[in-house]
């Protein structure tokens, strides 16, 4: 069983756009999970850089990073950096500062997985890509690993090596290797997206928690399009300060009124495009032997599920 605390011991390690902010949605409506006020502060990845201790202009220190918290005592004390998945420290990191945490991580598959995250670093708060085409983006990593062709001012190019957020069974090997498995919970998008209440049941468990008498489940965090990329990061890097001010105490009201306007102005609905047929057959076909090894180590066919069936390669017949 949980037992009360005020150190964090809960950490949401999944890819972005795999279903995050909504467990982490989920999960904060519960009274005895204490939530970050920072879903993402991407304390425990020192080889990464981190987006909200930079915009917030604070330093990543300890001090720093528990203040996020709210005071009080609970359970369990929850964050949500997608970081910490590809991160190769994350795992050993979060280990030490805490072994009896509790890991879930979230997993999207491959394709539609980096037409997504490629939509988000179009759009991130920080300057990460600024290439339009997908399919050209991802041609790039290349040469971008060799430090060229990289945007004017990018925020950590790490984030432009899409390969590299794909290796699933060596990132989940990383928590594996350190915390027992009743401390892991690896959680299919599909699966959460399709029935949000049937996986809450199941997190519900692992967790070792009652449901909350009543819980809220909406969709959180939809892809949207963005007006102007530049003004975009301007106006979040520069008040982001001004931001979490607003957010707390008599001046809250405030906050949810300048935060309509702030989408209304930046935002121009959802994203309505969709991954090019073409280039999900090749991804799909990159990606295969990744599939087939996430399938046989968790024990479940993500070949089928996923429709990967027809992207296994062909069979070489001996003469």
């Amino acid at each position: 069983m949980s037992v009360a605390t005020t150190k964090p011991n809960l950490f949401i390690v999944g890819q972005p756009k795999s279903g995050t902010s909504a467990l982490f949605s989920f999960l904060r409506q519960h009274p005895k999970i204490n939530a970050c006020s920072a879903k993402e502060p991407s304390y425990f990845c020192t080889d990464i850089r981190s987006q909200h201790f930079h915009l917030s202009k604070t330093p990543r220190e300890l001090g720093n990073y528990l203040d996020l918290y709210p005071q009080r005592t609970c359970d369990y004390a929850m964050e949500g950096s997608t970081s910490y998945l590809y991160s190769a420290t994350a795992a050993q990191e979060i280990y030490a500062f805490n072994p009896a945490s509790k890991i879930i991580i979230l997993l999207r598959e491959p394709a539609k997985f980096l037409f997504t995250y490629h939509k988000q670093l179009l759009r991130n708060s920080c300057v990460f890509e600024e290439v339009d085409s997908f399919e050209d983006a991802l041609a790039l990593e290349p040469r971008r690993k060799k430090g060229e062709a990289l945007p004017a001012g990018v925020f950590d190019e790490k984030f432009l090596f899409y390969s590299e957020r794909l290796r699933y069974v060596e990132h989940i090997s990383r928590y594996a290797r350190l915390f027992p498995k009743e401390q892991i919970q690896v959680i299919v998008y599909d699966d959460f997206r399709d029935d949000n209440a049937a996986v809450m049941n199941q997190v519900w468990r692992f967790l070792e928690l009652e449901p909350p008498s009543e819980l809220k489940l909406a969709e959180v965090n939809r892809q949207v399009a963005v007006r102007n990329r530049r003004v975009k990061q301007f106006l979040d890097k520069h008040l982001f300060g001004f931001k979490a001010w607003l957010k707390h105490g008599t001046a809250k009201p405030l906050f949810k009124i300048l935060r309509r306007l702030y989408r209304s102005v930046i935002f121009s609905g959802e994203l309505s495009e969709t991954l090019n047929p073409e280039t999900e057959k090749k991804l799909k076909q990159q990606y295969y032997p990744e599939v087939a090894q996430l399938s046989k180590y968790m024990d479940r066919d993500l070949i089928t599920q996923w429709g990967y069936t027809d992207a296994a390669p062909a069979r070489q017949i001996s003469g």
